[in-house]
């Protein structure tokens, strides 16, 4: 059994212990509380949460009832192995790429079995002047800007009067851009549901982050402002176009009146654009440019093995982040820097994603006939909205033979909106895919899938 070396965010006024039980089992589900892992003491716990130690105690106690963990006396309280949470964790961990299970859990993009891109350029690359090898070059670096310029432009991003800093794919540079302009112990704004990634970041640099709330077209200005006035906290983190889990895009009056709320309460964005290029619907950039940083990566879009890319913005924000080169991008990858240099020359890159946007729409039919119709635009995944326990969905759909991610991992804040997230890109055929949803549709409407 060991110490574990996490710890608790604060939870403000007026919290019940029942809140402290949401946190427990919200760190057990993500994995950052493992199953054995010592939690912190009842004193250690009530100041870095800013609560009573009484109410600690009562949390203790509660979670002890519901099987998340156990104390022992003169050791301390430790999270018990075979508690669900811990199990619904070990389960996604270790299932990946595991036969016989249908990965939907995963965002990646969707493979096409008949491209044999990245096996030429990569030949290509072998019978070069080894251009490819050690640390990129400044001629490198220069080639990776001007490719990632070329997406950025194809976005509606111009470079004018802005500055772009490599990054070794986008969850690199999420890290950067909060490192940077938040800060560590710091509070961010962001999605009541969000990715996994950006709450890894968080746990890593102990940011706290301030759920706003969401509707069918994204975050809602009234709730950025209020939280934004509440907490005093000055950066946001969204995904406008495709976000992650919901799948929504902005309209242009929303993004009009998102842009009035960042300037008024003086916020910076961090906008993850990483989806972008899969739809028309402009950047939140377009309306508010002058306070936003826009996060992207070619791995959703065109090849997930080219670990590239890059954080754009006005240079008073970027140039804290550039500073930091061996940050940033002393750690990308001269390889994948020379592929999409190559491919963003020749069309290679365009031609990916294209094929990429054809395949989520044919696969978002399936999903619209066997989950449902959706009025959102095709998107490589699907948020499915439950009135059941989320988790126990998962786990239902797990012993069926299918991973999809319960609204626990994807929720900001102790009770995030009952859901699961399908990825729909993940199956390498449309018929895996089509054999997946037929397992989890009966599951979510309750009924055994055998039926």
């Amino acid at each position: 059994m060991t110490t574990t070396e996490w710890r608790p965010h604060p939870l403000g006024d007026g919290v019940k212990y029942l809140d402290v039980v949401d946190q427990i089992r919200n760190a057990i589900r993500s994995g950052a509380l493992r199953p054995a892992e010592r939690l912190p003491t009842h004193r250690a716990f009530a100041r870095d949460a800013g609560v009573a130690i009484s109410t600690i105690t009562q949390a203790y106690a509660e979670a002890a009832r519901l099987h998340l963990v156990a104390g022992q006396v003169g050791r301390g309280t430790f999270v018990l192995a075979d508690s669900a949470d811990a199990a619904l964790f070990a389960a996604t961990a270790s299932v990946q790429g595991t036969d016989g299970i249908i990965d939907l859990s995963a965002n990646s993009p969707a493979v096409n079995p008949d491209s044999d891109d990245l096996r030429v350029a990569l030949a290509a690359l072998s019978t070069t002047n080894r251009v490819h090898e050690g640390y990129p070059s400044a001629a490198s670096l220069l080639r990776g800007r001007l490719a990632m310029e070329h997406l950025l432009d194809a976005r509606g991003i111009s470079m004018s009067n802005r500055d772009l800093v490599l990054t070794a794919g986008a969850q690199h540079g999420l890290f950067a851009a909060l490192l940077c302009l938040a800060g560590p112990g710091s509070r961010v704004l962001a999605e009541e549901l969000t990715f996994p990634g950006l709450k890894a970041a968080a746990r890593q640099l102990r940011i706290e982050l301030i759920p706003v709330r969401l509707d069918e077209e994204g975050l809602l200005p009234d709730d950025l402002a209020r939280q934004a006035r509440r907490t005093s906290a000055t950066v946001l983190v969204c995904v406008p176009t495709l976000q992650n889990p919901t799948g929504s895009c902005m309209s242009e009056q929303r993004r009009l009146n998102l842009a009035h709320v960042v300037r008024r309460n003086g916020l910076t964005v961090i906008e993850d654009d990483v989806y972008g290029s899969l739809q028309d619907s402009p950047c939140l950039a377009s309306e508010v440019a002058e306070r936003t940083v826009v996060l992207t990566s070619v791995s959703k879009t065109i090849e997930p093995s080219l670990r590239i890319g890059a954080l754009a913005g006005p240079l008073e924000l970027i140039s804290p982040i550039a500073a930091e080169v061996q940050l940033t991008s002393w750690s990308v990858s001269t390889a994948s820097i020379e592929v999409l240099s190559r491919w963003t020359v020749d069309g290679t890159a365009k031609r990916r994603t294209t094929w990429q946007r054809k395949e989520i729409r044919e696969r978002w039919r399936i999903a619209d006939q066997l989950l449902g119709r959706s009025d959102h635009a095709p998107a490589p995944h699907r948020y499915a909205a439950v009135d059941r326990s989320p988790d126990r969905i998962a786990a239902a759909c797990l012993e069926a033979g299918v991973l999809v991610v319960p609204s626990s991992v994807l929720g900001v804040g102790p009770k995030p909106p009952k859901g699961i997230r399908i990825s729909l890109a993940a199956p390498r055929s449309r018929a895996t895919l089509h054999a997946a949803l037929n397992i989890i549709q009966p599951i979510m409407r309750g009924r055994s899938s055998a039926q």
